[in-house]
């Protein structure tokens, strides 16, 4: 398996040295978001030894974002992983970087992060279940992904319990980062990877 982590920065405002992180469960989500590159036969190999139950495993057809959502059903929570940049189509989605208005939360988000996770967030609709806690991660452009996803379920009052997201890039710019304080997204990257200081940031927007 990659090492997908050895280094954590947090999207939320404050000190590492406040927060435990449970490294056990980071591995495992790692474990999840790694599984995801595999194919459908990996994927529910994967889902098969955790004894859950797989609800649906997907490909966007514009893009090619694939995802898995599966049910645990010995602690009742439903499992999103979202698969990184994986061929051309998941490229031109990393490419579009330009911060526009959401049409779902109004903040700036980056394009092509913002218009995959509305189409994974619509696809998963029919399969939620309001009912049950909801785990989220992935790797690259699918923590980018994940985390705007999080940000959709949350806005419409669906229940998170974790999020994290390994090598993720940014999705939004300071301002906007403000909407996701509350969600706890826990974010591990490697020291020389260039992927999570992209975009850079516009001089303008730090604040001081």
């Amino acid at each position: 398996m990659k090492k997908l982590f050895l280094l954590i920065y947090l999207i939320l405002p404050i000190s590492l040295a406040a927060v435990e992180i449970d490294f056990a469960k980071a591995k495992r989500f790692a474990e999840l978001a790694n599984a995801i590159y595999g194919d459908r036969l990996d994927v529910m190999d994967y889902v098969k030894e955790q004894k859950g139950k797989l609800v649906r495993y997907h490909t966007i057809p514009d893009t090619q974002v694939a995802y898995v959502l599966w049910e645990d059903e010995e602690n009742g929570k439903q499992k999103i992983a979202i698969r990184g940049t994986a061929n051309i189509d998941n490229v031109i989605v990393d490419l579009k970087f330009k911060m526009q208005p959401d049409q779902i939360v109004g903040i700036p988000i980056h394009q092509g992060f913002a218009e995959s996770a509305a189409a994974v967030f619509n696809d998963l609709m029919p399969h939620m279940d309001k009912d049950q806690l909801i785990d989220i991660t992935g790797h690259s452009l699918g923590g980018a992904i994940a985390a705007v996803l999080a940000l959709y379920l949350d806005y419409s009052h669906y229940s998170l319990d974790t999020v994290i997201t390994f090598g993720q890039p940014k999705v939004t710019n300071v301002a906007g980062a403000n909407l996701f304080d509350h969600l706890g997204i826990i974010r591990f990257v490697t020291p020389l990877d260039l992927v999570p200081i992209v975009p850079p940031l516009d001089p303008l927007e730090i604040k001081n």
